[in-house]
């Protein structure tokens, strides 16, 4: 069964590529008079033990010189079978008419795929590796998926291939004007490649939100530390003999409710699409912009060693409020997501760049 399938399918690629079929190399059946030469008729006498000795290596030596020309047939097979295959890729590269139709070599190969190709169907090429690249990289912005990674990267390979094979028959070029523009069209070339592999190299990272990287390593750590002091300074309290200490825990006790609030709702929207901060959160924030002057009371009447805490918690809550400024004024702005920003204003307006010195070219000739 499995010799059989194999044979189909190299008939069928044979047929698809216009290859005459390969004779088939099987050993003829014995003749019905051989089968009778080695047949032991009941008839005649009994050999002797040296005839049936001799018989016996003479029937030996058949099956060994059968397994050899079987072997033989097999080292055939897979040579004809490897010079078959480079032949179909060969057919394959040679047939290739457009750009998505052939395989990319990563062997550095794929240049050749343009080799034959005429100057407008190498324009033709470049604007459609050119899209193509374009509209995976923005599948990979919104998706992730590693599917359209892979096809930006094709289409990629085949852009930088195409735009080799037109530099190279830009040699018989006769029009200053174009040979100018030659220039720009390879600089702004490699401008987006670089700009495009920044892209896909900021996707699934932490660094396509610089400011949501900020709260993670810098906000939220602090919040947390501000919440450790916020309890040991209410336990302080809440043990000593303040006047008014009622009064001294309550402003306390509203300052870490605005810390938890903050804390839970920035951390929700910073990480949503929204661009409006919830209501709450933008109550506790305000309240949370005061906290300086509580403290600053409250220091006076502290005890001397816990006088430290109320400094630390002060400087922590001021570092802490000048780096949410900054994030949120970014979260407002469509740098936020800045994968999406340098495509929108970096990639695209390269792209058309390269895509309307194409269409010139292709109008010019």
């Amino acid at each position: 069964m499995r010799s059989q399938s194999i044979g189909t399918s190299e008939q069928y690629w044979r047929d698809r590529y216009g290859l005459p079929p390969r004779s088939e190399e099987r050993m003829p059946p014995a003749s019905r008079s051989t089968r009778r030469h080695w047949r032991i008729s009941p008839r005649r006498p009994a050999r002797s033990a040296g005839a049936m000795h001799l018989l016996d290596a003479v029937a030996s030596k058949r099956g060994f010189v059968l397994k050899l020309g079987f072997a033989a047939l097999a080292a055939i097979w897979i040579a004809v079978g490897g010079l078959f295959l480079a032949r179909l890729e060969l057919n394959s590269a040679q047939g290739a008419s457009a750009p998505g139709t052939f395989d990319v070599d990563q062997e550095g190969g794929l240049a050749r795929l343009f080799v034959s190709r005429s100057h407008d169907a190498l324009l033709s090429d470049n604007a459609a590796a050119n899209e193509a690249a374009l509209i995976a990289l923005r599948g990979y912005i919104l998706t992730g998926s590693e599917g359209f990674r892979t096809e930006w990267q094709r289409n990629v390979a085949l852009f930088d291939a195409s735009q080799g094979a037109i530099v190279k028959s830009s040699r018989g070029w006769t029009d200053g004007r174009q040979l100018l523009q030659l220039t720009d069209f390879r600089r702004t070339s490699e401008e987006l490649l670089a700009e495009e592999r920044v892209i896909a190299g900021i996707v699934g990272t932490p660094n396509r939100f610089p400011g949501l990287r900020l709260y993670d390593e810098e906000v939220s750590p602090a919040f947390d530390e501000a919440l450790r002091l916020c309890d040991l300074m209410l336990q302080s309290i809440m043990t000593s003999n303040w006047p008014d200490s009622a009064s001294s825990v309550d402003a306390l006790a509203r300052l870490r409710g605005d810390l938890r609030t903050m804390r839970a709702g920035l951390a929700l929207y910073l990480h949503s699409r929204a661009t409006t901060m919830p209501i709450e959160v933008e109550a506790a924030y305000e309240s949370f912009q005061g906290a300086d002057g509580i403290l600053s009371a409250l220091r006076i009447k502290a005890r001397p060693e816990d006088q430290a805490k109320y400094d630390r918690l002060s400087a922590l809550l001021q570092s802490t409020d000048k780096q949410l400024q900054q994030i949120l004024a970014l979260k407002r702005t469509a740098r936020w997501d800045y994968a999406d920003y340098a495509f929108r204003q970096k990639v695209m307006p390269l792209s058309e760049k390269i895509s309307t010195t194409l269409g010139d070219w292709r109008n010019g000739s």
